[in-house]
C-alpha cells in the first residue's frame, strides 16, 4: 500500500498532504475562474471523487461518469441525482456499440438519458449512418426547445433502476405548468404487462396535455419482420435494406393524452401497450431492448398547447 508524502513538509505534517493539495487548487481556480470569468470550467470525471460542492463554486459542471454507456448511466444519473441537479451532470449521446461495455443501445435511447443533464456527442460524426445524422438534427432542435426545463426544473426520481427491469423520473418546470418524464427499460419481456408512469410536482387541478416525443426506428432493427408491412421483399443484411435503413426515418407511435395532474399524480399516465408478437399499429409501444420514450406535458388550464 503506497502513502503520499511532500519533502517539503514535516514529519508531524504529512498528513496534511491531501488537504494541501485541495486548498492550493481552490487558491489555482480562484485565480483561474476571475481571470477569464466567460468561460464555463467542467470539472474531471466523479469516478476520481471531485464531484463535490466546493468544485462546483468553481465549475458549475461535472463529468458524471467516464462510462458513457447509456443502460449504466440510469443508475449513475440516477444515483448522482440524489445530491446534484442536472444541470451540474455532463451527460453524452457516445458511439455504437459502447466503448466500455460493447452494448448496442438505440440512439433514441441515449438522447433520452443524456437530455436529463448537460447534453453534449461523444462520437465521431464523420462515421455516422445518414439515419443517425438525421435523428441526432432532430434530437437537438428538441433539447434547445426545452433546454431549462431539462437543465433547472425540479427533478423526481419515480422508479429506481436498482429495484427492477423499468425507470422514470421527470423534471418539472418551478410554476408547475409543464413537465417531461422519462421512461426507460432494461430488456424486453414477452407479453409485457400494460404500464402507467406516476408524477409528482404537478397542479392537482389543472389539466395537462402530454404528449410523447416523436422518436425514430431504423429498419434495419426488424430484419425481415418487416416484409409483411411493405410491398417489396428485402433481404435481411442486403444492400437494399441498408440504402432504406440510411434514408428513411421510421417514425414510431405518438401518444397524446388529456389529464388532470391530480390523476398524474395518483393514477398515472397509462401509456400504449407495447409490442407482443401479434403486430404493430398506431397504438403500440414499440420499446425493444434497452428502449426508452419521453412524455411532455403542458398546462392546458394556462392556455398553453402541448
Amino acid at each position: 500500500m503506497g502513502y503520499d508524502y511532500s519533502n517539503y513538509l514535516e514529519i508531524d505534517q504529512q498528513s496534511e498532504i491531501s488537504h494541501r493539495y485541495v486548498l492550493g487548487l481552490y487558491e489555482l481556480l480562484e485565480r483561474l475562474t476571475k481571470t477569464f470569468p466567460d468561460i464555463l470550467f467542467e470539472s474531471c470525471s466523479s469516478g476520481g471523487n471531485r464531484f463535490d460542492m466546493g468544485m462546483l463554486y468553481y465549475m458549475p459542471q461535472t463529468w458524471t461518469s467516464d462510462n458513457t454507456d447509456a443502460v449504466e448511466r440510469y443508475e449513475i444519473q440516477y444515483g448522482t441525482s440524489i445530491v446534484y441537479p442536472p444541470s451540474t451532470m455532463g451527460a453524452h449521446v457516445s458511439g455504437r456499440p459502447s466503448h466500455q461495455v460493447l452494448r448496442s443501445t438505440p440512439i433514441e435511447t441515449r438522447f433520452n438519458v443524456s437530455a436529463f443533464g448537460v447534453l453534449g456527442y461523444e462520437l465521431d460524426l464523420t462515421r455516422l449512418s445518414s439515419f443517425d445524422l438525421k435523428v441526432i438534427k432532430k434530437q437537438i432542435e428538441y433539447y434547445k426547445l426545452h433546454r431549462m426545463l431539462f437543465q433547472f426544473g425540479t427533478f423526481y426520481r419515480h422508479e429506481s433502476p436498482f429495484d427492477g427491469n423499468s425507470m422514470s423520473w421527470s423534471v418539472v418546470s418551478e410554476d408547475k405548468h409543464k413537465f417531461i418524464a422519462g421512461h426507460y427499460q432494461k430488456l424486453q419481456k414477452p407479453n409485457p404487462p400494460l404500464e402507467t408512469l406516476e408524477l409528482e410536482g404537478l397542479h392537482h387541478k389543472e389539466v395537462y396535455g402530454v404528449q410523447s416525443r416523436t422518436q425514430f426506428q431504423n429498419v434495419r432493427d426488424y430484419g425481415e419482420l418487416i416484409n409483411p408491412y411493405i410491398p417489396v421483399k428485402i433481404k435481411d443484411g442486403g444492400i437494399m435494406q441498408s440504402v432504406i435503413g440510411n434514408r428513411y426515418l421510421y417514425k414510431l407511435e405518438v401518444q397524446r393524452a388529456t389529464l388532470p395532474g391530480d390523476v398524474l399524480m395518483n393514477i398515472g399516465l397509462r401509456m400504449y401497450s407495447q409490442f407482443s408478437g401479434t403486430g404493430i399499429d398506431e397504438q403500440t409501444r414499440n420499446m425493444g431492448d434497452f428502449g426508452s420514450g419521453l412524455y411532455l406535458g403542458v398546462s392546458l388550464t394556462q392556455n398553453n398547447q402541448c
